[in-house]
């Protein structure tokens, strides 16, 4: 069996994912609370969310 060349993405365990959908869902509602789209409020905490989001996006184009 030929082995599969280059890099192959780790898939990410459940409590992973879920760790980022309940982060995106908090920017969401606490920017919402305060008057604001869920952006706005992406921008400050991007880094927090960006790193449990990405890796799941990746995941899907494989």
């Amino acid at each position: 069996m030929a082995r599969r060349q280059g890099r192959t993405t780790r898939r990410q365990g459940r409590t992973a994912r879920r760790q980022a959908r309940t982060a995106c869902d908090k920017v969401g509602r606490t920017a919402r609370r305060q008057g604001r789209t869920a952006s706005d409020k992406v921008g400050q905490l991007g880094d927090k969310v960006g790193r449990l989001v990405l890796p799941i996006q990746k995941l899907g184009r494989n």
